[in-house]
C-alpha cells in the first residue's frame, strides 16, 4: 500500500485481515512508501513493514487527475519502472510467494512486478469503476495482471462482467467486522464529545470528504428537515478530505452551523456512533462501505443511497431505508420516518446487528480469503 491517503474503511479492512492471518501458514510483510496510522499499528503488531520511496508525481494522483500528455505519461513510465525495480529485489530476497496490493496505484505495480517473476497476486476490488479511460484501463488491468480479484460486494463484481459473464477469478468475499474488537480498539482511543449533543437528535456522516461520497445531498436535506421544523437535528460529520474547505463554506452560507457539526478525522469511531441514532450514507459510488457494518453491528439503522454494495447490507425497510442517489429529499424523508417514529430506531438496529452477526463476521470474511491464498498456492 503507497499509504499516501486518508485512512478509511478500505484500509481498516485490509489491516484487520492483516493482523488476523494464520501466522503458522502465513508471514505477511507489508510494504509502503507513506507511513500512516495503519502502518504504525502494524508495526505494533509486531509485522515486518518495509518502507520504499514512490515518487510523489505518482503517488498523489487521484484517478480523475491523471494527464494522457505524452510527457507526462513518460514521466509516470519512469516512476512505475523504477518502483518495480525495488519491488523485484524485496520479494527476491524476502522470497515472497504472494502479493496482496491494496490501492489501485501498488495493483499497477505489483502487477507487473509479480509478472515479471512468475508469483501470484491477488488483489482486493474496492472501487465500482466507471466508464472512463483511466477506471477501464484499472479494472483491465487487474483482470490482465491479477490472479484472484476478491470483490467485496456483488455490485462491486459485476463490473467484470465480459459478455453478460463474470470471469471465473473474480471471487465475492464481503467485508467483515468482530463487534466485539471493533468496540474494543475504538474505546481505547475514546475522546469527549460536547455534551451538548446529548439532547439532541443526531445523525452522523462518517468518510473522507469526496464528491462521489455525498455529504452535500445529506446537508440539503438536514436543511429541508429544519425548514420543515426540526432544529433540534444535528449532523455529526466525521471525516476529512480535499474538499473539506468547500462543505464549510457551503453550511456557512446556509446558515447551518448550529445543526452540521463537523468533528474532524477521529480514531474513536465506536464512541461517535454511540453518540448518533442512525447513520446516513449518501455515497454516488460505492462498494460496500465498511462503517455501514460498523454501525450495523452496534444496533445503529442506516439511511443509504441504492448504489453499489449498500442495498446488500441495508435491507429496505428492515435494517434502514434505501433513497435514490443524490436525492436530498429522499434522504429527509427517510430521517423523518425515524424522528416521528423512534421505535423504528430500535427495531431496524436490532435487525441490522443479527445480519452484521450472521453475513458479515470477520471470521467468515479471513477464512474465505485464506483460502484463496491456498488455492493459489495449492496447499
Amino acid at each position: 500500500m503507497h499509504g499516501a491517503r486518508n485512512v478509511g474503511g478500505g484500509e481498516n479492512s485490509i489491516f484487520y485481515i492483516i493482523r488476523s492471518l494464520d501466522r503458522r501458514k502465513y508471514r505477511p510483510i507489508v510494504i509502503y512508501s507513506k507511513e500512516n496510522r495503519i502502518t504504525k499499528e502494524i508495526e505494533k503488531e509486531g509485522i515486518e513493514t518495509i518502507r520504499i520511496p514512490i515518487d510523489q508525481t505518482i503517488i498523489s494522483l487521484y484517478r480523475d487527475q491523471v494527464s494522457f500528455n505524452p510527457l507526462r505519461m513518460i514521466v509516470y513510465g519512469k516512476h512505475l519502472l523504477n518502483s518495480t525495480i525495488i519491488m523485484r529485489k524485496i520479494i527476491k530476497s524476502r522470497k515472497i510467494k504472494i502479493l496482496h496490493p491494496h490501492d489501485n496505484l501498488s495493483k499497477i505495480i505489483c502487477g507487473l512486478t509479480a509478472k515479471s517473476l512468475g508469483i501470484k497476486v491477488v488483489s482486493h476490488s474496492r472501487d465500482l469503476l466507471n466508464k472512463n479511460i483511466i477506471e477501464q484501463f484499472l479494472l483491465y488491468f487487474q483482470l490482465v495482471f491479477m490472479d484472484i480479484i476478491i470483490a467485496v460486494s456483488k455490485a462491486n463484481r459485476d463490473i467484470f462482467k465480459i459478455n453478460n459473464s463474470v470471469p471465473e477469478k473474480v471471487k465475492i468475499i464481503y467485508n467483515g467486522i468482530n463487534s466485539k474488537q471493533f468496540i474494543e480498539n475504538n474505546n481505547k482511543f475514546k475522546l469527549d464529545l460536547d455534551s451538548k449533543f446529548n439532547s439532541s437528535f443526531n445523525i452522523g456522516i462518517i468518510g473522507v470528504f469526496d464528491k462521489v461520497k455525498g455529504h452535500k445531498y445529506l446537508f440539503e436535506a438536514i436543511k429541508i428537515l429544519v425548514q420543515k421544523g426540526h432544529t433540534n437535528i444535528k449532523c455529526l460529520v466525521i471525516g476529512d478530505g480535499r474538499i473539506k474547505s468547500e462543505l464549510s463554506s457551503w453550511v456557512n452560507q446556509n446558515l447551518l452551523n448550529d445543526n452540521i457539526i463537523f468533528l474532524g478525522f477521529r480514531r474513536d469511531i465506536a464512541s461517535c456512533l454511540k453518540m448518533v441514532k442512525i447513520l446516513v450514507i449518501p455515497s454516488i459510488q460505492e462498494s460496500f462501505p465498511r462503517v455501514m457494518l460498523e454501525a450495523m453491528i452496534m444496533g445503529i439503522p442506516v439511511v443509504g443511497s441504492e448504489v453499489g454494495g449498500i442495498p446488500e447490507a441495508v435491507i429496505n425497510g428492515k435494517t434502514g431505508y434505501i433513497v435514490p442517489s443524490q436525492d436530498a429529499m429522499g434522504i429527509s424523508s427517510a430521517i423523518e420516518r425515524f424522528i416521528k417514529d423512534p421505535e423504528l430506531i430500535v427495531q431496524m438496529g436490532n435487525a441490522g446487528r443479527k445480519l452484521c452477526q450472521t453475513r458479515f463476521d470477520l471470521e467468515t470474511n479471513l477464512i474465505k480469503t485464506q483460502a484463496m491464498y491456498n488455492k493459489l498456492m495449492r496447499i
